[in-house]
């Protein structure tokens, strides 16, 4: 299996409650790594060929450093500031159904593109901005 070149580490508090979130958004977990505690700090995810990897904000590479600090002290609506997750999807509506049942702020309502695709962004429970984006039929 091929290793993407880039992948997003997202970091969030409790990884086995990411976990379950981001399966609903099709991903799967190939592989968790408990730390000394037992408590997962890493989840290897993915999705058809696109990965993501979840980290626990209190393990760190960076721990002592300045970035390391900033992050543990943010609050989730800061972590994703400037990067924007796309996700292709083949049920829109689904997705989109499942964010507002769990009340997650939408920032985008569905809406057809001009570049053939209907989208709608969210924020998801741990800060992340997310585009989720299905094609229309005939583009």
């Amino acid at each position: 299996m091929k290793i993407p070149s880039v992948i997003p580490v997202l970091s969030v508090d409790d990884l086995e409650t990411a976990i379950g979130f981001y399966e609903h958004l099709g991903f799967r977990n190939e592989f968790s790594i408990p730390g000394q505690t037992g408590r997962i700090v890493h989840a290897h995810l993915r999705n058809g060929d696109s990965v993501a990897f979840l980290g626990r904000l209190d393990v760190s590479h960076y721990t002592g450093r300045e970035r390391a600090e900033v992050l543990e002290k943010s609050n989730a609506s800061e972590r994703g500031l400037g990067i924007t997750m796309i996700l292709q999807v083949d049920n829109l509506a689904s997705v989109y159904d499942f964010v507002r049942e769990r009340k997650l702020k939408v920032l985008a309502e569905p809406a057809d593109e001009y570049y053939g695709d209907r989208v709608f962004f969210f924020l998801d429970p741990y800060g992340y901005e997310w585009k989720i984006s299905q094609p229309v039929a005939g583009h």
